[in-house]
């Protein structure tokens, strides 16, 4: 009768059956030595345990792994919350990385091409039944997301600017945008503003009222009215702010691994590369900011996110336009990049216009200049957007960019001019 009951059991939840399934449903309802322990449920089939559920095999292994592990771990923390040597905020952090680490624990990620193909049609079949719609992320901003379809899953994005050209609106704004516009979960990290500070931000660029108005004056009655209006889509939205607590590496990669498996996010902003510390890898600046841009990379094909990464430019007094040579730190910050975004205003160091590559010039005065300097899947070019100094917010430019969605830089190259 109990081994009936762990077979039905099994069947209930069209799990394999086998001596090596019911002898652990058995053990699972502790009724494994009343039936007289696994030599009884030998003895009642002459076949051997085949292969033929292996995977489900393994599985219970890996299962076995995990309980193990989390025993191991739970009495080694047990012992070092004692320690009154051991910081209780360092503790903690080190055990939610450990944690989260169990739940990575997975099947292979190796597949075969046939696999592969498939996957890729897949994308192929969805893209054309999206009649227009974008396959990543809506920027808001149309002629990016004209040109590279949104903001794809598991892309690295680097947002690098001089100080003050608009790096962190611009992010903000993106983050708005996918969450208004879009309907998408965002998390924001903040290693250099609070969280009523980037509060402010966001609703500044929603409602059209100075954030430093709001901060530091007093709203009169009209404005008052005018803020709670249009700030309601912004309070329904799902955008989460870590004004981050510790600095460290480690502390954003267990912070944003836990939020996507509470919140499900689909999009992460992180201010700024230059003041994330990484203890482990310890030596030289350079290599520790490589070392983080490529964990940060790494973690965005784990959580199938795209990550934007806001970075400063080395200061140029004699060219202050932005170029790949001038990332502080690093020159690797390149090579982890999918897509690295340069943020230019001349207007903000007198310059009166905006030189394009291919030579023509527009009006610098309420514009940036959007340089996409990389793109690992979508190429380079550049366009204008419109730039509101009072509430430092960006928007689509009436002034159209010479070069079309899904024109090379390269192309230039070889051009007879």
């Amino acid at each position: 009768r109990k081994i009936f009951e762990a077979i039905t059991s099994l069947a209930a939840r069209d799990e394999p059956i086998d001596i090596l399934t019911v002898t652990n449903e058995l053990k699972k309802n502790k009724a494994l030595d009343i039936i007289g322990g696994p030599y009884a449920i030998t003895s009642l089939t002459e076949r051997v345990a085949s292969s033929a559920h292996a995977e489900y095999h393994a599985l219970i292994i890996q299962q076995k792994y995990l309980q193990r592990k989390l025993i191991e771990l739970t009495s080694d923390y047990h012992s070092k919350a004692f320690d009154p040597k051991k910081d209780v905020f360092d503790l903690i952090n080190e055990l939610q990385g450990e944690l989260l680490s169990l739940l990575r624990v997975n099947a292979s990620a190796i597949k075969k091409i046939d696999e592969v193909v498939s996957g890729v049609f897949e994308i192929i079949d969805r893209n054309i039944k999206n009649q227009g719609d974008l396959t990543g992320i809506g920027t808001g901003f149309t002629a990016y997301d004209k040109f590279s379809n949104g903001l794809q899953s598991s892309d690295l994005v680097i947002i690098a600017g001089e100080t003050s050209q608009g790096k962190t609106s611009l992010a903000l704004n993106i983050c708005n945008n996918a969450a208004i516009m879009f309907n998408k979960r965002v998390g924001i990290y903040s290693l250099e503003m609070s969280e009523s500070q980037l509060g402010a931000r966001l609703m500044s660029q929603v409602s059209e009222i100075s954030s430093k108005q709001m901060i530091s004056g007093k709203l009169n009655p009209l404005e008052l009215e005018q803020l709670n209006i249009k700030i309601r889509d912004l309070v329904e939205s799902q955008i989460y702010i870590d004004e981050c607590a510790s600095t460290t590496l480690d502390y954003l990669i267990n912070s944003i691994t836990g939020l996507k498996i509470r919140k499900n996010i689909d999009l992460v902003v992180i201010d700024y590369l230059q003041l994330i510390s990484n203890k482990k890898q310890g030596g030289i600046r350079e290599q520790e900011v490589a070392d983080i841009a490529r964990r940060l990379k790494n973690l965005a094909k784990e959580l199938n996110i795209p990550i934007i990464l806001i970075s400063q430019l080395r200061r140029d007094k004699n060219d202050h336009k932005p170029t790949l040579s001038r990332l502080r730190d690093s020159g690797q910050i390149e090579e982890a990049a999918d897509v690295i975004w340069l943020v230019y205003r001349p207007d903000h160091y007198g310059i009166e216009t905006i030189d394009f590559i291919t030579g023509e010039s527009y009006e610098a005065r309420g514009h940036a200049h959007m340089i996409i300097a990389k793109g690992r899947n979508i190429g380079t070019t550049e366009f204008i957007l419109k730039f509101n100094k009072r509430i430092t917010t960006f928007s689509d430019s009436d002034l159209e960019g010479p070069i079309e969605p899904g024109f090379q830089f390269e192309e230039l190259k070889k051009a007879p001019y």
